[in-house]
């Protein structure tokens, strides 16, 4: 879970983003999915249904498991936190099988709202890798590697045929 600070656009209240990385859409075993809902006025105990989510973005790739790993980063420095969302186990057809990826969805005003399916038409950035089992994704991280006082983005890979025994890669 991860809140989003309000946003000079008019939010109007911080949003929570709710992965629930093995979650069914339409049917699609283990697509998964992340809710984003309103915060305000939010006390005591709450379904997701009955929060009413500002925005969902399904998977559409079974056993993919997106919202992993969620994160909130303002990686174009407009003030307005984009959304970070990973897919660990995506694959697409049998030669990269649980290869993984990551989306960049836009901040602010540009956030997207309603119903959405992840991919490379609805993200601002969508990272895949081509390895099989790479399982890219399954940390998301924002060290500041170069000290140039702005966060920096890592994307783990947990376990890659291109490092020795499968030992992952960053």
């Amino acid at each position: 879970l991860n809140a989003i600070r309000a946003s000079s656009d008019g939010y109007g209240a911080p949003l929570l983003a709710i992965g629930s990385p093995v979650d069914t859409p339409n049917a699609t075993a283990q697509t998964g999915s992340v809710s984003l809902v309103s915060v305000d006025g939010l006390s005591g105990d709450a379904s997701l249904d009955s929060l009413g989510a500002v925005t969902r973005i399904d998977g559409d790739s079974t056993y993919a498991r997106l919202g992993a790993r969620i994160a909130f980063l303002d990686v174009n420095g407009d003030g307005a936190d984009e959304l970070w969302v990973s897919e660990p186990m995506r694959k697409d057809g049998l030669a990269n099988w649980e290869a993984g990826a990551a989306y960049l969805f836009a901040g602010g005003a540009s956030f997207p709202t309603g119903s959405i399916v992840a991919g490379p038409s609805t993200a601002l950035w969508s990272l895949r890798d081509t390895a099989l089992r790479g399982v890219f994704g399954s940390t998301l991280a924002f060290p500041d590697f170069d000290g140039d006082g702005s966060p920096d983005f890592a994307i783990a890979s947990r376990r890659s045929f291109a490092a020795e025994n499968e030992g992952g890669l960053v």
